[in-house]
C-alpha cells in the first residue's frame, strides 16, 4: 500500500509557488510545521479528502499500538481500528462513516444523522 508522508505534501507546489517567484519562504514554512507536528507531545494525525491517513507522529503510533509512525501509516484501515470499539453515548457501536472528521470530509456539516 503506497503511503504518503507529510513531508511529501508539503514539497507539493502550491498555487502560489507555482505562480510566483519567491516561494522559497512558503516551502521553509511548510518544513517547520512538519518539524513541529513531529515534536509534539500529543497524537496528531492527518487524513486526505478521501479519508486516507497521510500523516502520523510518533505519539500517535504510541497511543494506537504500533511502533513507529510509519508502521501507522503502512497499517490498513482495520489494523489500526483493530483494537478499538467506537460506541456512541448510549455505548451502542458507532459507524465510522459517521465521525465527525469522516463527515466533514464528505462534505457533510450541522448535525449528525439519526442512528449513527
Amino acid at each position: 500500500m503506497p503511503t504518503t508522508r507529510l513531508g511529501d505534501i508539503f514539497k507539493r507546489p502550491s498555487r502560489t509557488e507555482e505562480g510566483a517567484a519567491g516561494g522559497g519562504a512558503e516551502v521553509a514554512s511548510r518544513a517547520e510545521l512538519e518539524t513541529i507536528l513531529r515534536g509534539v507531545a500529543e497524537a496528531i494525525t492527518v487524513q486526505d479528502r478521501q479519508g486516507r491517513l497521510v500523516f502520523a507522529n510518533e505519539s500517535a503510533a504510541r497511543i494506537l499500538g504500533f511502533p513507529s509512525s510509519e508502521a501507522l501509516l503502512a497499517a490498513s484501515p482495520a489494523e489500526r481500528m483493530a483494537g478499538f470499539q467506537v460506541l456512541d453515548e448510549n455505548d451502542a457501536p458507532r459507524s465510522l462513516d459517521n465521525l465527525p472528521a469522516r463527515r466533514a470530509l464528505a462534505g457533510h456539516a450541522g448535525e449528525e444523522p439519526d442512528g449513527h
